[in-house]
């Protein structure tokens, strides 16, 4: 399936869901439905703290950064991270391995079976620091790298959404990490 076909298909599922009373408990099943309920989540929260310094322009921004990610990306997931790295796991080992949760949720990520799991840190909506990058490195050790080798790459996106950098990049592919997640998704 094509990207294309892949963004018709689950652009049609996201035309047919009901909205659900609060977006919190939906259970998205695809990266489009992750942006829109990232987007009635995020515009849902403003109502709830208001006059307790989360400006309206702040969470109208965070969801621009998301919706440009998505644009140049449109597969990247942003919603169920630990349950979808669990089946990766399991879908490329056979053996029944015991997966061990990640302390931290990246702002957004992609498995591929061959070019790797990526994950992507938006500027402006959570802070990147070594402990954070230290922790995604860890729970890949632990999970993934100790068996068989797969790459991981950090990516970071800045505030208008635009990748800015490879925070790190355990990959024996020397092209840009951009231009591997496009090829990975071509694949999909």
């Amino acid at each position: 399936m094509t990207i294309k076909e892949t963004y018709e298909t689950q652009l049609k599922s996201l035309k047919n869901r009901k909205k659900a009373r609060n977006p919190i408990y939906w259970k998205t099943k695809n990266s489009f439905e992750d942006v829109q309920k990232f987007e009635d989540v995020r515009m849902r929260e403003p109502l709830k703290k208001e006059g307790k310094g989360v400006k309206r322009e702040t969470i109208i921004s965070q969801i621009n950064q998301v919706k440009a990610v998505h644009k140049e990306f449109p597969l990247v997931r942003f919603y169920d991270f630990n349950n979808q790295a669990e089946i990766y796991q399991k879908n490329i080992f056979t053996d029944d391995e015991d997966y061990e949760r990640c302390s931290r949720t990246p702002d957004g990520y992609y498995f591929h079976k061959d070019a790797g799991i990526f994950l992507i840190e938006i500027e402006n909506y959570s802070r990147v620091n070594d402990e954070r990058i230290d922790d995604y490195t860890l729970w890949w050790i632990n999970n993934f790298d100790w068996i068989e080798y797969i790459p991981l790459i950090i990516m970071e996106f800045n505030r208008f959404g635009n990748f800015q950098r490879d925070i790190h990049k355990e990959s024996f592919d020397k092209r840009s990490s951009t231009e591997i997640l496009k090829e990975a998704m071509k694949d999909a």
